[in-house]
């Protein structure tokens, strides 16, 4: 039964491991998906930790020309401020079913945030999943 029991263990435990990242941290991620032209912020995360922000997205639609967005904010309340200043963007454009799909960005300010506007088609399906990583 002991063994029974440990060996039930791993295996319950062997995908969390499998999968696990430990310079990898969620920030956020979002299924809803969006009108004409409607657009998704995550909320502004303190990132000073971390050196990248990495965003994930997969969609049936185009975004809007430079729709994907990780935007930095340098402003020492950024993450209490009820609309802090962004200062830097990187941005790129989503094209539907593309296997580029992922965007990176260096993190050099105290919080970031990401955003997408979607194009001009509304979306069946949209999945955006954005990480913290330390290297």
């Amino acid at each position: 039964m002991k063994k029974q029991l440990i060996v039930l263990g791993a295996m319950l435990l062997l995908p969390y491991l499998a999968f696990a990242d430990p310079e990898r941290v969620m920030m956020d991620k979002s299924e809803s998906t969006l009108g004409t032209s409607a657009a998704y912020n995550s909320s502004p995360v303190e990132a000073t930790s971390y050196k990248y922000l990495v965003v994930t997205v997969t969609s049936d639609q185009d975004s809007a020309v430079s729709g994907v967005k990780i935007e930095q904010s340098c402003d020492d309340d950024c993450d209490s401020a009820v609309s802090p200043t962004y200062h830097y963007a990187s941005d790129w454009s989503y094209t539907a079913g593309s296997t580029d799909n992922q965007y990176v960005a260096e993190l050099s300010c105290k919080c970031a945030r990401v955003s997408y506007t979607n194009g001009i088609v509304p979306q069946t399906s949209f999945n955006i999943t954005s990480y913290l990583k330390l290297n």
